[in-house]
């Protein structure tokens, strides 16, 4: 996926000067700048719910299979598996051709559209995901999950276009090795201890060890991403309107 500054060639993120293309940016102006960017502060956060969910999921998913499905371990595993690796290769590529294919990670308009697309991918994906995992069926979960993981897996094309484009040039290497930095720290880091937690904890009793529970709050989770990534879409229709304004 190919990009160019947000605002094309005319205007920077702050919609007032030409885009700075030779500067050279210390660590502290770096990060001064990205944590003072809102699209990138609410996609890297919306991005940051999504990777907790995930990790959670890739964690406990085959306990999950054989204890609160009552599935076999290992073919259940093997199943979860392969839809996992599918799921990401063709959700990713699919991603990034509709992305390419429809403008979305060229100049200001593309930013709208590959926000608006992981905005809504990530409004279809919540309700399917819980009901797989509310309702006690191996067909419907595995169906449900395989949905859910390749909608989500789609938006990584347009997440790392958006996140890319949002900053000036000479902060893309800062931009993306922050966003991993945080999707981890706060994302697949700690949800899979915290899956355990609450199982454990929260809601396991003597006659079940509560992991039903923990996964349903862990993917709740998910709604922060749905949340980030609509203000970052309204965010960014705002900008325009405001652009269009002024130029």
């Amino acid at each position: 996926v190919s990009t160019q500054s947000t605002w094309g060639t005319s205007l920077n993120s702050y919609g007032t000067e030409p885009p700075i293309t030779d500067r050279v940016y210390s660590l502290p102006q770096a990060l001064s700048n990205l944590f003072t960017n809102p699209l990138y502060i609410l996609i890297s956060l919306g991005y940051s719910s999504y990777t907790f969910v995930i990790g959670a999921i890739a964690f406990w998913a085959p306990k999950f299979i054989e204890d609160v499905l009552d599935f076999d371990p290992s073919v259940g595993s093997t199943i979860f598996g392969a839809l996992t690796v599918v799921t990401g290769l063709l959700g990713t590529a699919a991603g990034g051709i509709l992305m390419d294919r429809t403008g979305g990670s060229v100049g200001f308009e593309g930013m709208v559209k590959s926000v608006r697309y992981i905005a809504l991918c990530s409004v279809v994906s919540y309700p399917l995901g819980f009901a797989g995992f509310i309702l006690k069926n191996p067909a419907a979960f595995f169906t449900l999950l395989g949905i859910v993981e390749f909608i989500l897996f789609s938006t990584q094309a347009p997440v790392n276009a958006v996140l890319l484009s949002a900053v000036d040039t000479n902060l893309r290497n800062y931009s993306m090795s922050v966003n991993v930095f945080i999707i981890h720290l706060l994302g697949d880091f700690p949800s899979p201890f915290l899956v355990g937690l609450l199982a454990d904890h929260v809601f396991g009793t003597p006659e079940d060890p509560g992991l039903k529970g923990a996964m349903l709050l862990a993917y709740l989770w998910l709604g922060f991403c749905v949340v980030l990534w609509i203000l970052s879409w309204v965010y960014l229709l705002r900008k325009r309107k405001y652009l269009v304004l002024t130029v």
